[in-house]
């Protein structure tokens, strides 16, 4: 199977000296586990807020 023309012409970027274009590509390209940290809660759940709200009821007696 045949090179493509970008990867040749990254290949001869990188032979010459120049900066790798991998290098600049982004940290979740790189790292499969990045994704891992944007799975956190960031803020209340539904539930919380239904269950602030119950708890603050200025309408209890």
């Amino acid at each position: 199977m045949s090179k493509s023309k970008s990867k040749k012409i990254r290949q001869k970027l990188i032979r010459e000296g120049k900066l790798d274009p991998q290098l600049n590509r982004s940290f979740f390209t790189k790292n499969r586990d990045a994704f891992n940290f944007t799975t956190e809660k960031k803020g209340k759940t539904k539930k919380d807020l239904i269950y602030k709200q119950i708890e603050n009821d200025p309408l209890e007696d």
